[in-house]
């Protein structure tokens, strides 16, 4: 159980970490291209009334954490793959138990937004738990 506590932890900590730097920061840079409302959104998301950017943070870390448990050697590479799989859970598993429809991911314009700001995410996912994995 502590083992287990020692991977999932730091990737926990990797994901919520690139999610307030690598992904806010390529919403940022959407932002600027007027693709996307301000970075750093504060609006509160129910039902805790938390607002949203710690509300992304978390979901992040949780991923991260997932992230640890499963890979022994964590690099930027894998961790676009993590992005990847992020959006594709988004669209086929998260839209469909919200009572919307998993058609929109059949869509491949759909993919572009979610893959821009979740891929960079995936990729400094990878290099933070990279760099505090190696002690």
């Amino acid at each position: 159980m502590q083992n287990l506590l020692r991977r999932a932890a730091p990737g926990f900590i990797a994901g919520a970490i690139a999610v307030l730097t690598f992904q806010q920061g390529a919403w940022a840079l959407l932002h600027v291209l007027h693709r996307m409302p301000p970075a750093y959104p504060m609006g509160a998301v129910p039902p805790l009334g938390v607002p949203y950017v710690f509300d992304l943070a978390f979901w992040g870390g949780m991923w991260g954490a997932a992230f640890g448990l499963v890979v022994r050697r964590p690099d930027w590479r894998t961790g676009l793959v993590v992005g990847a799989l992020w959006v594709a859970a988004d669209f086929f598993v998260l839209a469909p138990l919200e009572g919307g429809s998993a058609r929109a991911g059949l869509s491949p314009a759909a993919w572009l937004l979610p893959l821009a700001l979740y891929l960079p995410w995936g990729a400094g996912l990878g290099l933070i738990l990279a760099g505090i994995s190696r002690r």
